[in-house]
């Protein structure tokens, strides 16, 4: 069973390779490949997960390279993602033909293929990570990925901010994952998910616990588009729809909820963790609804909507309680299907009116009956409306709050929970129910498509299972996840419970019902929803203006004056140094015998490369460089490290030499062309910044070399080197084995700095 898993895992990968390297007279043939890579994928990962025990049991996948890990919460992502992304794939077949000649893109489509065989391969490497740090490194790449893909159509201003928005809101928030990630495996001693969970109880007690929850919790909101984030997905809908329709069901935005259900045992009891989640789930889930219902446009109310309804998942999680765990887990898993099913019922609207405005739509049942239907089974699941999907799972949530007696996030969810309702209304009526608007292109097609209208019919068809048979999948699938996240058998089951909730469920339902009829009817003037807000967008007007004003002294900082960039990093560099000055111990007593000859060669190295910087012409910088590095070998070899002296001789040797054909090779050899400071100009500034960095890292430098440490890295290399490697050169079995990725590193550098300077060089033409 691990061999089918580890499969379906790799697949994608190989898919994506194949189809980066398909021939474009083929391109016809790339939606086959991508469907075959997506069906190879789900088929591997539900064979591998029906031969695992239904428990919440953790197993170790062996694997030749990497940590793995499988258990019922990371199975459930397992098959989320893998069969939304082949239902997706099958939908792009016929829709991406007409959205590319729609954007009159120049993109390939075997690109958009291959980008989401490899959003689909790093969540599923993600989900079974059992390393942090490699939890990190396919959580980084869903976020490229989906960077990749929500800019495809590169031409259009809207995909270049939406795409960059994403990238650097959700690189932000990973960040401050990764230090929380770094602050758990210091607390814990150890950065493997298994045994953190497992010994939890020895570190959940340390002092700074909060901080690092509310770091990894910064990671998640920032992942699933909430609060303080929450900005950055609407501008997402600039990609394509199945991308849309991916993103928000079961990859990037669930990335937020896997982190918040795997890391739940260990932290749902720390108090930045409630704090946050509930001030987040309540700010943005009314918020979100509310804007939801002023969208123009299908996919920005699809995106406002899911930004909603992932906020009282997090209200969910945020309560601490196990009750309030397994109802966002069971709530995300009825959502993925029904928002996947949305998103790709907005994209057949568009594919056969070519309209994406809810105001130019009207009256498309008359025609597409069927496409209704299947509209408004989800669309009523989303709303919570009885016998449909989505009931139960906000029936859920509202028990969750209503059995901690929090009354607050009780009021909350029922107010979102009409607000969903009413802007499901919206949504249906604008395109289906209503009267046809202006505008509006003559359908593309007749008929939907099998490949587009299937997908969109097993979706809708699971809302309703879900909604007449609310435990199908709990047995398999809810339970063993339930299990993982609570770190106890679970038997969890839905079922409908009179009493006071649900009376005020319905009652919400009726109430939202009847604002709906009043507005419709002209009775609810329209000024008054045109001053509900439409976007976050904090401060309004005023706001915006303090926003832009603040981007533009920032922007300020970014003008190419390489001097002042330089001004900037030593000053913070310099503040660094003397925070950790700070620490360091000045014993008395400690002294050290005077070396005459390594302080000359340090002058001489010291006065060299201060004449690099008086020296106004690049030739002869370059020959107080090459005396400033020789000079530097000199006091390798009196410190008797003849080895390193000879690297630091052939390195000099070859800068010096690659420089100078560098200058050979651009011609600039003339002196007024060549002056490296600006003359007759003292930046006395500039001086007394490189003057205080340089006094400070040689105190520094010098205070470091006089401590001793208690065990010698030198000592540890000598006694074990040959016993390890073999080599009976320290030098070369320090550079080439025990710093060996240090090294690696250190030639790519070199190797990107020559194909820059490469690219400095205009190509020569025959004029």
């Amino acid at each position: 069973m691990d061999a089918f898993l580890l499969t379906g895992l790799v697949v994608p990968w190989v898919t994506a390779l194949l189809l980066g390297v398909w021939p474009r007279r083929l391109d016809r043939l790339s939606p086959l490949i991508a469907l075959l890579g997506a069906l190879a994928t789900a088929l591997c990962v539900s064979v591998g997960f029906f031969g695992q025990p239904a428990t919440g049991a953790m197993t170790l996948l062996a694997a030749p390279a990497g940590s793995w890990m499988l258990d019922g919460l990371s199975a459930m992502f397992l098959l989320l993602t893998a069969w939304i992304h082949l239902l997706v794939t099958l939908f792009a077949w016929r829709y991406l033909p007409h959205a590319q000649e729609d954007a009159k893109s120049p993109r390939r489509d075997a690109s958009l293929y291959a980008y989401l065989q490899v959003f689909s391969g790093a969540m599923l490497a993600m989900v079974t990570s059992a390393n942090l740090i490699q939890l990190y490194l396919f959580w980084e790449l869903t976020g490229i990925a989906s960077f990749l893909l929500i800019g495809f159509w590169h031409h259009r201003p809207d995909a270049r901010d939406g795409a960059f928005k994403s990238l650097l809101m959700t690189t932000s928030g990973g960040i401050a994952m990764l230090v929380g990630f770094l602050g758990l495996g210091a607390m814990s001693g150890t950065l493997f998910l298994p045994d953190l969970i497992a010994g939890r109880e020895s570190w959940q007690a340390s002092a700074a616990l909060p901080l690092v929850t509310a770091l990894v919790l910064l990671g998640a909101l920032a992942k699933s588009a909430q609060v303080p984030f929450a900005s950055w997905l609407p501008g997402a809908m600039a990609a394509p729809t199945p991308v849309s329709a991916f993103l928000h069901s079961a990859t990037l935005i669930a990335a937020g909820i896997y982190l918040l259900a795997r890391f739940f045992p260990m932290l749902h009891h720390v108090s930045s963790w409630g704090i946050i989640l509930v001030t987040s789930g309540m700010v943005g889930g009314v918020l979100a609804g509310v804007m939801a219902l002023r969208q123009l446009e299908i996919k920005a109310l699809l995106a406002y909507s899911t930004i909603s309804q992932y906020a009282f998942i997090f209200l969910a999680f945020g309560l601490g309680s196990v009750v309030g765990a397994q109802a966002g887990i069971y709530a995300f898993f009825v959502h993925a299907f029904i928002k996947a099913g949305l998103f790709l019922v907005a994209g057949a609207v568009t594919t056969l009116t070519g309209e994406k405005r809810l105001d130019a739509l009207g009256g498309l049942a008359q025609s597409h009956r069927g496409l209704a239907i299947l509209a408004t089974i989800l669309a009523f699941s989303l709303g919570g409306v009885p016998i449909f999907g989505g009931f139960y799972y906000k029936e859920e949530l509202l028990h969750a709050a209503y059995d901690q007696q929090a009354w607050l996030l009780l009021a909350s969810l029922l107010g979102g929970g009409m607000l969903t309702f009413l802007y499901m209304l919206r949504f249906l009526t604008a395109i289906f129910w209503g009267r046809p608007q202006r505008g509006g292109r003559a359908a593309v097609d007749a008929r939907l498509p099998l490949s587009m209208g299937l997908p969109i019919v097993l979706l809708a068809g699971v809302a309703m299972v879900t909604g007449i048979a609310p435990n199908w999948m709990n047995r398999w699938v809810l339970n063993p996840a339930m299990a993982s996240v609570v770190q106890a058998p679970a038997d969890f089951a839905v079922g409908l419970k009179a009493g006071g909730v649900l009376l005020l469920s319905l009652a919400v339902l009726a109430l939202g019902g009847a604002i709906w009829a009043l507005g419709t009817r002209g009775r609810i003037p329209q000024e008054w929803l045109s001053k509900l807000p439409m976007r976050f967008n904090i401060g309004g007007a005023e706001g915006r203006k303090l926003y832009d004003a603040l981007s533009e002294r920032l922007l300020e900082l970014h003008g190419g004056n390489l001097r002042r960039y330089l001004r900037w990093e030593l000053l913070g560099a310099l503040g660094l140094i003397l925070v950790c000055w700070w620490g360091l111990s000045w014993g008395p007593g400690r002294s050290e015998p005077f070396d005459l000859s390594v302080t000359l060669m340090l002058v001489v190295c010291l006065l060299a490369a201060l004449a690099t910087i008086w020296l106004r012409h690049h030739v002869l910088a370059v020959i107080a460089l090459t005396i400033s590095g020789y000079a530097l070998a000199v006091v390798f070899a009196l410190m008797e490290a003849p080895d390193v002296a000879l690297a630091q001789v052939l390195v000099e040797t070859l800068a010096t030499f690659s420089i100078v054909m560098a200058l050979r090779q651009s011609r600039q050899v003339h002196p007024e062309r060549t002056k490296i400071l600006t003359a007759g100009r003292n930046d006395w500034g500039r001086w007394a910044i490189s003057l205080a960095m340089g006094g400070t890292v040689g105190a520094l430098a010098f205070e470091v070399g006089r401590s001793q440490p208690a065990d010698s890295a030198g000592s540890v290399y000598a006694s074990q080197g040959y016993a390890l490697n073999g080599m009976a050169d320290m030098v070369t079995a320090i550079l080439a084995d025990f710093r060996a990725l240090d090294t690696a590193i250190e030639i790519l550098v070199f190797a990107c700095a020559a194909f820059a300077v490469m690219g400095l060089f205009p190509r020569r033409t025959h004029e």
